[in-house]
């Protein structure tokens, strides 16, 4: 089994990717790694983290990061949704989903 990638690694890795071909195959390669890594899980689980993971760290950057994400990847934030949340989205507003998202969980 392969050495885990911080997801660090993987931001800077996804966001120097400037081709879908390329996306394509980087996305593959980090979804066997996650299969790798909890065999209990099926693909589309795998698919599914992979790519939530890097929409929510894309929330950690800015407006372009999360387009490049988008684009390449499919990828939204898990708790702000689609790749315009940065025009939408103020601290207000993400404090207050953060309480709601809280208050959903038993």
């Amino acid at each position: 089994m392969r050495q885990p990638k911080t997801y660090g690694q993987m931001m800077n890795e996804a966001l120097a990717i400037n081709n879908q071909d390329e996306a394509d195959k980087w996305f593959a390669e980090e979804v066997k790694a996650m299969q790798e890594a909890n065999p209990e899980w099926d693909s589309e689980k795998c698919v599914s983290v992979v790519r939530s993971n890097l929409g929510y760290m894309a929330g950690y950057y800015n407006d372009n990061v999360a387009q490049h994400v988008h684009k390449f990847f499919n990828a939204n934030h898990p708790i702000f949704g689609g790749s315009d949340y940065h025009k939408t989205m103020s601290p207000t507003k993400a404090f207050n989903k953060g309480k709601e998202i809280n208050n959903e969980t038993p």
